[in-house]
C-alpha cells in the first residue's frame, strides 16, 4: 500500500504543492519539544521541592516541630526549677540563721573535680598552659595560707598561755564523730515530744568515760540535782567564755578549784533528766550560747569538722 502524500497551498503561486519536511525544520521541532519537556520537568521539580513535601519530609517537619515545642517546655521547666531551688536556698538560709544564729555550712567541694575523659582530646600545649595556670593559682593560695598561718602564730604568741583559756578541744578523749548527737537549736525533747531550745551538744559515750575540761579556768558552779541537768559542772575561762558539763555520773572537782585544759573533771553518766548515757556540753560567750562544734578546732581537721557539723545539725531529737 503506497504512502499518502500531503499537499499544501502556495499562496504566492496560487497552487498546491507536495509537502516536504526539511532537515532544518526537523531539528528545530526536536529542539522545541526538548526545551518544552525540560521546562516542564524543571517546573515539576521545583514544585515538588519547594511547595510539596515528600512523606519523609513531612515526618521530619513534624518531628522538628515536636522537638522545638519540647525544648521550649524543658527550658521553661529548667528556669522554674532554678528559681525554685534559689528560693528554697534563700528560705533555708533564713531558717538556719534564725535557729542557729550563724551562716549555714557549705559542704560543696569546689575545684576538686577533674574531667579526665577530655584529657585525651587536649593538645600538649593546652595541657601545659592549664597546668601552669593551676600551679599559679595554687602558689597564690599557698602564699595566702602561709600568711594566714603566720598571723595565727603571731596572735598565739601574743596571747601566750591565755590560748589555753579558749575551749578548743573535745571534752571526751578519742571521741568518735559517729557518736555525735544533737547540737544547738530547735530539737525534739525525748520525753515531752515537743520542740524546745537545745543549748549545747550531746556527745554519746559509755558511763564512766572521763570528761575533760576544754580550757583552763576556774570551777564556778557544781550541781548534784536529781532532775534537769543532773550532776553538772560549770567552768569560767575569762573573757566572757564559760563551759557547762552535765548528766555526769561522778564529779571530780569542787567549786573554786583552778582547772587546766585537759584535766579530768568528771565522768560520763545518765543523771538528771537524760534519755541515755551521754555528756551534754555547752559553750557560752557573754551569757549567749554558742555552737560547740565551732570550738573543737584543736582536735578536728576539716573533714572531721564537716562530718560532726553535718551530724549535729541534722539530728532532730536531743537526749535531754
Amino acid at each position: 500500500m503506497s504512502k499518502r502524500k500531503r499537499y499544501i497551498y502556495n499562496k504566492d503561486e496560487l497552487k498546491f504543492e507536495e509537502y516536504r519536511v526539511s532537515p532544518k525544520k526537523v531539528v528545530s521541532t526536536v529542539l522545541k519539544v526538548f526545551l518544552y519537556c525540560s521546562g516542564a520537568a524543571l517546573a515539576l521539580y521545583l514544585l515538588l521541592t519547594f511547595v510539596l513535601d515528600t512523606p519523609s519530609e513531612k515526618k521530619l517537619r513534624r518531628e522538628n516541630k515536636y522537638i522545638g515545642r519540647t525544648y521550649d517546655e524543658m527550658v521553661e521547666r529548667a528556669d522554674m526549677l532554678h528559681n525554685t531551688v534559689q528560693s528554697l536556698e534563700y528560705r533555708d538560709k533564713g531558717i538556719y540563721e534564725q535557729i542557729f544564729n550563724s551562716e549555714p555550712p557549705d559542704f560543696m567541694q569546689r575545684d576538686t573535680v577533674v574531667n579526665y575523659a577530655c584529657l585525651d582530646s587536649l593538645y600538649e600545649s593546652r595541657i601545659v598552659h592549664e597546668t601552669f595556670l593551676k600551679c599559679g593559682m595554687l602558689s597564690i593560695q599557698a602564699a595566702h595560707n602561709r600568711t594566714t598561718i603566720g598571723n595565727i602564730s603571731l596572735r598565739m604568741a601574743y596571747l601566750g598561755d591565755s590560748v589555753r583559756r579558749i575551749p578548743s578541744i573535745l571534752p571526751i578523749r578519742r571521741f568518735s564523730i559517729a557518736s555525735t548527737g544533737a547540737s544547738v537549736g530547735k530539737k525534739v525533747n525525748p520525753f515531752l515530744k515537743t520542740v524546745t531550745d537545745h543549748e549545747g551538744i550531746d556527745l554519746l559515750a559509755p558511763i564512766g568515760t572521763d570528761v575533760l575540761a576544754t580550757a583552763t579556768g576556774v570551777v564556778i558552779a557544781v550541781s548534784n540535782s536529781k532532775s534537769g541537768f543532773g550532776k553538772a559542772v560549770t567552768i569560767s575561762h575569762g573573757n566572757g567564755l564559760s563551759t557547762f558539763y552535765c548528766h555526769l555520773n561522778d564529779i571530780l572537782v569542787r567549786r573554786g578549784q583552778k582547772i587546766t585544759q585537759g584535766d579530768v573533771i568528771g565522768r560520763v553518766g545518765n543523771s538528771g533528766t537524760s534519755f541515755a548515757p551521754h555528756l551534754h556540753y555547752a559553750v557560752f560567750r557573754d551569757g549567749v550560747v554558742q555552737d560547740p562544734v565551732n570550738y573543737f578546732f584543736a582536735d578536728l581537721d576539716g573533714k572531721g569538722y564537716r562530718e560532726m557539723l553535718l551530724i549535729a545539725t541534722n539530728t532532730g531529737q536531743s537526749l535531754d
